[in-house]
């Protein structure tokens, strides 16, 4: 039963029979919840002395004068973010709740930094990114661009993200933990991106949870938290997720503008996974906007954009990926060959042949669940077990909804997208053998995952 603060308006109350609005629908003013917020504050104190001790472990002073220009530019990012990202369509969002999350998100960078270049002795992408990215800088400065037609460093992905840090250290300064900030904040964008798809389909106050999650889950606040791919997909996911929610449940055409652009941006970066959001939303066009469409113009000249837009991402990412074809044949050699190259180390596990019935449900249930908590090798691996417990244990709680979600997924455009975006990156991720690589590359999946539980 969905429960209102007494200061809500009796106008958006719910009559009987009627599910809830989310308060983006009902647009009321703010809620009892807002009013509480002063409750956070003591844990944004404590949160922001953890921050600030942990600076001074993990980042060298000679590093803060540049890591403090960008904190500073992500601390105005964040409130430009609650006050026109969160505040207009959540009013009850209290102000120090996100101040928590945003703390919380400089401290899983700071992590990520600092396992980086202490635990790890500076052996990752991102040291990569930034040494790289200051040598295309030198050119941009120069205003010599013919460097992108002969630099390439490692794949295609990995070049195009070195080409965007050369673009920003271009005209900023160069600096690792002030770049890793940079990032978070991007990462945190995406967030409030999803969670505004979220205000924009949610029928009750579920979209509360899933605030907790988007925001707090370690897992989200570590992986996107660094220089590198994990933010920037991220982002642009969220990007293109709210996009196409705002077309396809508000009729919005600049929301088809939003998607794009995500869509685009990710292309730049990893073109298989702008593919699969792109056959997420044809999945979604033609199972839910063709069926409420009134006008065969939405089919015709929709049907032929959609169609046009996969068509072309999915041959992007055909080549990326380097397959010969689409073939079944081409598509299990492909398989085969990444199972194997990442099967190795402490974290790797058994593969199977997700090309059969029992393997597909063990493998999905491999990508989902584990690694399991005696599974768990180290701290990093048992923290992300303990993590998948609590959400696996929300999506039971939760399965009525889920549920009631399928049966109505003709009619609700947000759950048939994020539906088929969950299936396809999950059975993409099969592909991988170790559990390591698994936590990493789900959290790109679990904000499309939970919205079907809402």
């Amino acid at each position: 039963m969905v429960r209102y603060p007494k200061t809500i308006s009796k106008a958006i109350v719910p009559q009987p029979g009627r599910r809830a609005s989310p308060p983006a629908a009902a647009g009321g003013s703010a809620t009892a919840e807002s009013g509480d917020g002063r409750r956070y504050a003591p844990l944004v104190l404590l949160a922001a002395l953890v921050f600030v001790l942990l600076l001074t472990v993990a980042v060298p002073v000679v590093e803060w004068p540049g890591m403090f220009f960008y904190l500073a530019i992500v601390l105005g990012l964040a409130m430009l973010l609650y006050v026109k990202g969160i505040k207009p369509v959540d009013p009850g969002f209290p102000g120090s709740l996100f101040a928590l999350a945003v703390v919380a998100k400089l401290i899983g960078s700071t992590v990520r930094y600092w396992m980086l270049t202490d635990v790890y002795n500076s052996a990752g992408d991102a040291l990569t990114y930034f040494l790289q990215g200051q040598v295309l800088a030198d050119y941009y400065r120069a205003f010599d661009f013919s460097v992108w037609q002969w630099y390439v460093h490692g794949g295609e992905g990995t070049t195009a993200m070195i080409e965007l840090v050369g673009l920003l250290y271009a005209v900023m300064p160069a600096n690792l933990p002030g770049t890793f900030f940079l990032y978070a904040g991007m990462a945190l964008a995406g967030a409030v991106l999803f969670y505004r798809a979220v205000l924009l389909s949610a029928t009750d106050d579920s979209y509360k949870i899933y605030r907790w999650f988007i925001f707090f889950l370690p897992s989200i606040l570590f992986w996107p938290s660094s220089l590198g791919k994990d933010a920037w997909i991220f982002f642009c996911s969220g990007l293109a997720t709210y996009g196409w929610v705002l077309y396809v449940g508000k009729q919005q055409v600049r929301g088809l503008v939003w998607a794009g652009l995500g869509l685009v941006l990710v292309n730049f970066i990893r073109p298989h996974t702008a593919a699969f959001l792109a056959i997420a939303m044809g999945f979604s066009f033609f199972l839910t906007v063709t069926h409420r469409a009134r006008s065969i113009m939405v089919w015709l000249v929709g049907g032929a954009a959609v169609v046009a837009l996969v068509a072309l991402l999915v041959s992007s990412g055909v080549d990326f990926l380097r397959l010969e074809d689409l073939s079944v044949g081409a598509v299990e050699e492909f398989y085969a060959e990444q199972q194997e190259r990442t099967t190795g180390g402490s974290s790797s596990y058994q593969t199977v042949n997700v090309f059969t019935p029992g393997g597909l449900a063990v493998g999905m249930l491999s990508v989902l669940a584990r690694p399991f908590p005696w599974e768990a090798h180290n701290a990093q691996a048992l923290i992300a077990s303990l993590e998948t417990m609590v959400w696996l244990a929300f999506c039971w709680f939760r399965r009525g909804a889920f549920m009631r979600n399928l049966l109505a997924i003709r009619t609700n455009p947000a759950v048939s997208y994020a539906l088929a975006y969950s299936v396809i990156m999950l059975l993409a991720l099969t592909s991988l053998g170790n559990f390591g690589l698994i936590a990493r590359q789900r959290v790109v999946v679990l904000p499309f995952w939970w919205m079907l539980f809402l």
